[in-house]
């Protein structure tokens, strides 16, 4: 049965020529690489009987039976893979593949290699085929993802952006709507004292003249003004008149913008809290592939970009297209053939705004991208500032930071530049507007078809009606940038979740702490196994030590234990359910972690103590840090467990920072307790003391521990030996030594470099 990529039907005479039965392969995979390492095609066949790389063609190009087949191997160069083969005399490479279907040749050189395993008698179960497509690629239109938690951007409906915002306005329906009222009242008023100039300059201003011909013709307004008999009278109440419209203009716009202040504010702080909520619920891989200025950007400049959008560019834009209409409106009724002459430029606008548009929105999103790398740069700078400073490499930072700002500053020039540059031409377009208006008016007025009062009012509207569309590209550099933000901030939000509900899950409010590992493999990367084939059980209680080389996986079991990670293969059972059955909030309420650094919040001793149990009351604090060794130094204080920290803690020594940490997991009281080389960074005295904390932390308890010094270790009940990613022995510290293995080789490395760090200091001494 064909796997993973199904051969193609020109292939199949090729199969028949080869001597390759159809019914016996078992597995086929393409790579997009050529023999000669071009991009091309080529494929691996594995069958009941042999391994075949076929060529497009169907040429046969490498070929190696079963029983030759020592092992398998899918090792990583730059921009891709080799997949081969260790046969009984020498090693052989079949194919080559780039990254973009590495994960696919890594699964399949592991799944063999688990099976040849089995066949030797290494391995009880068969493995079991679970090969699910790479999810780093769109399922819809199949485009590569740069992050397989953030949607695809191809398939992103780009003016779906606007109206997400506004689904946002549910609670403060109310609020909306009185200010789309007080906008379209505005409006209507901001129309009028252009209309009144028109009846000053052609009635009121000529009252005399109308009164001696007795004219009365003409709108009510009109006739009104001219029934008048004092020029001065007619006047005064036209201004009168045209102050009370900007009175009220300006009233309305006083009620309309505290308003839209407040109802902006409360939108993005509702999408800013939904934005952080939701980074608590995105998994490590998410982090793992972002920086922290990265994610800090997310909830400050783009949410600021965002905010100012809401409340000037979208109020322009909803004024802008009120005006434009009711313009309009005002300039075919005052004169239908000269509005015609308006409408000329309008096309040459409002395409060269489209073009604008996609250009200058995708500067403005590659300049936010450097943007958020300047922010990350700072970020690894100042959290390392210590370091920084020792190594003397302040001026390799700045340089750093000097070569980001630099591109950063490019992009965002180049973003300028074209606004620079279209703008200027689009007012050029607008002036030749009007004075192609002027030109045509001023034939119709010399011609007696047009008083000057109409055509002055025609240019008093036209100024305004132009005026939306000279606001059309700032309006539309405000609005790229701040869409830009937008769906910076969507595409966090639409994340996929550590983990959702589908209603399968299983609520576990109490475990007893039983721990099972079967076949259990991952890679942070799929195609690059951190942990293989790990079986372990762990009874409820019981203390293991996890004892091993420097990156032999330790810290990543304990990962997967807190399901940080889900196991790419095999299983990881609490209490015999599997645990990415296991409602998240359960389980982590189960498990306590102390580690090597233990992480400190800004705030008092007594808040971080109880920053599981934020109800805990004074006494309990009090005794949970008599239990870690840490109440005698803290009431050494003069603020006592009132004594603020610091940022992490750094108020604090490593021993007592640790002792905190410790005194935070006796009072969080778990059932499965991690120890991640809790001892590691004190001196002998403080160790001591933390030792002596654990002693009491562990009992009773479910432990996993990691330790640096490997005598912490002799009270486990238990060690299981990793390397390079393989469980290697698993016995008592007695029953290890006597097997004279891994385990007995690091306990010697260890005893002979204390030994000569002892002679070193009897010398210096």
């Amino acid at each position: 049965m064909e796997r993973i990529d199904p051969l193609p039907a020109a292939l199949g005479p090729s199969l028949t020529t080869a001597g390759i039965a159809p019914d016996k392969i078992r597995v086929t995979v393409r790579s997009d690489l050529g023999a000669d390492g071009a991009f091309g095609e080529s494929w691996f066949v594995l069958t009941e009987d042999e391994l075949v790389v076929l060529e497009p063609d169907g040429v046969v190009r490498a070929r190696v039976a079963h029983p030759d087949v020592r092992a398998v191997h899918a090792t990583a160069i730059v921009g891709g893979g080799v997949f081969g083969v260790h046969t009984k005399s020498d090693s052989q490479d079949l194919l080559r593949y780039s990254n973009v279907v590495a994960a696919k040749f890594a699964y399949v050189a592991r799944w063999m290699g688990e099976e040849i395993e089995h066949a030797k008698g290494d391995r009880d179960d068969p493995p079991v085929w679970d090969f699910e497509e790479d999810k780093k690629f769109c399922k819809q239109c199949g485009l590569a993802l740069h992050d397989e938690y953030a949607p695809c951007p191809a398939c992103t409906k780009k003016h779906r952006v606007l109206m997400r915002i506004f689904s946002y306005l549910g609670p403060y329906k109310r609020a909306a709507a009185l200010i789309i009222a007080f906008l379209m009242f505005t409006t209507v008023i901001s129309l009028v004292p252009t209309y009144f100039n028109r009846i000053v300059i052609d009635d009121v201003l000529k009252m005399g003249g109308a009164a001696e011909t007795g004219d009365l013709s003409g709108a009510p307004v009109k006739r009104f003004f001219r029934s008048i008999q004092s020029a001065a009278v007619a006047l005064s109440i036209c201004v009168g008149l045209l102050v009370l419209t900007h009175i009220l203009t300006h009233v309305l716009d006083i009620l309309r913008g505290r308003l839209a202040a407040w109802l902006t504010f409360h939108i993005v702080s509702d999408i800013r809290t939904e934005l952080y909520a939701k980074l608590h619920s995105l998994s490590l891989r998410f982090f793992d592939k972002r920086k922290t200025g990265t994610v800090i950007s997310h909830i400050t400049e783009d949410s600021s970009r965002l905010q100012f959008f809401l409340l000037e560019s979208l109020s322009f834009i909803v004024i802008d297209m009120l005006l434009l209409f009711g313009i309009g409106f005002m300039l075919f009724w005052l004169n239908w053939r000269l509005a015609c002459f308006v409408l000329i430029p309008v096309p040459m606008i409002v395409f060269g705004a489209g073009w604008f548009w996609k250009r200058v929105r995708s500067l403005w999103h590659r300049a936010y991208r450097r943007s958020s790398k300047l922010y990350d740069v700072v970020g690894d700078s100042v959290s390392g500032i210590r370091v920084v400073r020792a190594f003397g490499r302040q001026k390799g930072e700045v340089e750093r930071f000097d070569e980001a700002n630099a591109d950063s500053r490019d992009y965002f020039i180049n973003a300028e530049r074209m606004w620079a540059t279209y703008y200027p031409i689009l007012g050029f377009t607008v002036t030749l507007g009007s004075l192609i208006v002027w030109y045509a008016g001023g034939l119709q007025i010399i011609a007696g078809e047009m008083t000057l009062g109409t055509l002055m009012a025609f240019q008093g509207y036209l100024g305004m009606f132009y005026g939306p569309l000279r606001h059309i590209s700032p309006v539309i550099n405000w609005a790229s940038r701040s869409m830009t933000a937008a769906e910076r901030i969507f595409e966090v939000i639409d994340s996929e979740a550590e983990q959702e509900d589908d209603g399968t899950l299983v609520a576990v409010p109490e475990v007893s702490g039983d721990v099972k590992f079967t076949n259990m493999t991952f890679g942070y990367d799929a195609h690059k196994p951190v942990l293989r084939d790990i079986t372990l059980h762990v009874e409820a209680g019981e203390m293991i030590g996890l004892v091993g080389h420097s990156g032999a996986g330790k810290s990543t079991m304990i990962n997967l234990i807190c399901r940080f990670y889900e196991p790419d293969s095999g299983v990881l059972q609490i209490d015999g359910v599997d645990i990415t059955k296991i409602r998240l909030e359960d389980l982590r309420r189960q498990i306590g972690v102390v580690l090597q650094e233990p992480y400190l919040f800004s705030g008092t001793i007594a808040e971080n103590i109880s920053y599981a149990h934020p109800d805990a009351t004074m006494e309990q604090i009090i005794a949970a840090a008599k239990a870690a060794n840490a109440h005698e130094f803290v009431v050494k204080f003069p603020d006592g467990y009132d004594t603020q920290v610091g940022e992490r803690g750094g108020r604090l020594s490593g021993g007592e920072r640790q002792r905190i940490s410790i005194s935070r997991a006796i009072l969080h009281n778990p059932r499965i307790l991690i120890l991640d080389e809790a001892t590691s960074s004190v001196d002998v005295q403080t160790e001591q003391k933390i030792q002596q904390a654990i002693d009491r932390l562990v009992q009773n308890r479910t432990t996993f521990a990691i330790a640096h010094r490997l005598s912490t270790l002799r009270n486990a009940d238990r060690l299981l030996v990793l390397d390079k990613g393989k469980a290697v022995e698993c016995g008592s510290h007695e029953d290890l030594m006597e097997q004279k293995g891994v385990y007995f080789k690091l306990v010697e490395t260890q005893r002979k470099v204390s030994e000569i760090r002892s002679k070193q200091t009897a010398v210096e001494g």
